[in-house]
């Protein structure tokens, strides 16, 4: 670890000292060393960000997997996180044969871990050992078995909004390869699949009353954000910040600001494509808990959103 650090500190410097001129580039070096000497390894998060400036800096533990990046530019904001987020394509696998059930763990490059091997399909019990998987490895599910067992397990399972396909097999025993096979044309079409398993999230949402939508609502509730998730249409940039607070310099808008918090929170913030939000005035916050004292704020005939 201390090795990859110096790698990264040298890197970094490299970047700062081609930018900038040796004063600018100095003084930013060495507040970049004294934020450096204060990272605490023991925090159990996956990821570390920093922006710093001239005037300000900013360090943040984050609950979300991002790729290794140095980037120094006059125009950073909190998006860049989201954008730089590690979107390699990781689910679940769940496999129901009679007397066995197995869990995978599936990702981009094609590899399978076994995470759970159960010798019965007793369906609450392996409904149970999912959602244990599910608590530290919250992806999309597919179940690949025998029509009748899938059709059992969907009406007892307590993890349907994780569940993105149920794939029939006519086969007694599921290989390693025909998972594979089945799955192949759902990962070749990620984006899309990841975008069903964020509007099954949506709705579950909307319908267990732990949705606020709408920019205002949202800003209303950012207090609330521990654990949620933010979802943003990609294509959202709202004007200008807010004249009656003053923002350090990632902070380019309102969405910015709400992105921050999120993340320092411990929850995650999705960039999604404009149609999953159409009637959702563009940003959504998933919560975690019900919502209390709930109304509904009919806009339209075909828009709702919901404020405390």
């Amino acid at each position: 670890m201390a090795v990859h650090l110096k790698q990264v500190m040298s890197k970094a410097e490299a970047a700062i000292l081609q930018r900038y001129s040796s004063e600018t580039a100095m003084e930013l070096i060495q507040r970049l060393q004294q934020v450096m000497s204060r990272l605490n390894f023991n925090t159990h998060k996956k990821a570390v960000a920093i922006f710093l400036s001239s005037e300000s800096e900013k360090l943040m533990y984050l609950d979300i997997s991002l790729k290794e990046k140095i980037e120094v530019a006059g125009n950073l904001s909190m998006r860049d996180l989201v954008l730089d987020k590690n979107q390699q394509e990781e689910y679940l696998v769940l496999v129901l044969e009679e007397d066995h059930a197995r869990i995978f763990d599936g990702n981009s490059q094609a590899i399978m871990k076994l995470i759970l091997d159960q010798p019965n399909t007793i369906l609450p019990q392996l409904d149970y050992g999912l959602s244990v998987v599910l608590a530290s490895n919250p992806f999309p599910v597919f179940v690949l078995g025998a029509k009748k067992l899938l059709s059992e397990f969907s009406r007892v399972t307590s993890n349907a909004v994780e569940i993105v396909k149920y794939i029939t097999s006519y086969k007694k025993t599921i290989l390693e390869g025909s998972i594979s096979k089945a799955l192949d044309p759902f990962i070749r079409n990620w984006r899309k699949t990841y975008q069903f398993f964020l509007e099954q999230k949506l709705f579950n949402a909307r319908n267990t009353n732990k949705l606020v939508c709408g920019l205002e609502n949202v800003q209303m509730n950012s207090c609330r954000m521990g654990n949620a998730l933010l979802l943003v249409d990609r294509d959202f940039y709202p004007s200008g910040r807010n004249p009656s607070r003053q923002e350090p310099f990632y902070i380019k808008d309102e969405v910015d600001r709400l992105i921050e918090s999120t993340l320092t929170s411990g929850g995650n913030v999705e960039l999604v494509d404009q149609e999953l939000l159409r009637d959702y005035g563009r940003i959504a916050l998933l919560q975690n808990h019900e919502l209390p004292c709930l109304k509904i704020n009919q806009r339209s005939t075909d828009e709702a959103c919901f404020e405390i």
